[in-house]
């Protein structure tokens, strides 16, 4: 697991910079922008999907969530949806038994983030670190909750990989969404 964390850190790390990259370079363009957003969001998402967890065949664990709540927050509707639809199709298109929650969690991932910038822009939340860590774990309690509707031997697994994932889970959410700048510049 904590193999997984690293590999999602290090996505991360690399959406901010190519993230950070694509604002400086379509600052005058800012729909083309938000295009290459979307795309650059969808398709860490799908990277993340290539080498996930796999709790079992059609069942696996990744950070697409903590990217899909980003690009809603950070990025706006535009590159949320164009992120989420990418991240939706590489999903159906992987199948099996955790399809239909995975597509779910896309769902509340893309809303929760969407949820957050509409709340900042009308100033009643802010992106500090204390917020972001809150909205990590408003986040990983929603995707835990989706969970639930798998069948039961894979929720006792998720259960207990879930609890355990408690301590680091929202993490990702807080300083990598702050640094560096550049992922956090406004639109």
């Amino acid at each position: 697991m904590f193999l997984e964390l690293i590999k999602g850190v290090a996505l991360l790390l690399a959406l901010c910079f190519l993230h950070g990259v694509n604002i400086r370079l379509w600052r005058q363009k800012p729909l083309v922008g938000q295009i290459v957003s979307g795309v650059l969001f969808g398709g860490i998402c799908v990277v993340g999907m290539l080498m996930p967890l796999v709790l079992m065949p059609g069942v696996i664990f990744d950070a697409r969530s903590v990217v899909l709540c980003m690009a809603g927050l950070f990025g706006g509707p535009v590159v949320a949806i164009i992120a989420g639809t990418l991240t939706m199709a590489w999903r159906l298109w992987l199948g099996g038994a955790g399809m239909g929650v995975g597509l779910l969690v896309v769902v509340i991932c893309v809303s929760l983030g969407l949820l957050y910038r509409y709340a900042r822009q009308r100033g009643k939340l802010d992106v500090g670190p204390r917020t972001l860590l809150l909205f990590g774990l408003v986040v990983h309690v929603a995707v835990v909750g989706a969970l639930q509707l798998l069948p039961a031997p894979v929720v006792q697994r998720i259960n207990g990989l879930c609890s355990a994932s408690m301590r680091w889970w929202p993490c990702p959410s807080s300083p990598f969404s702050r640094w560096p700048p550049c992922c956090w510049a406004p639109r």
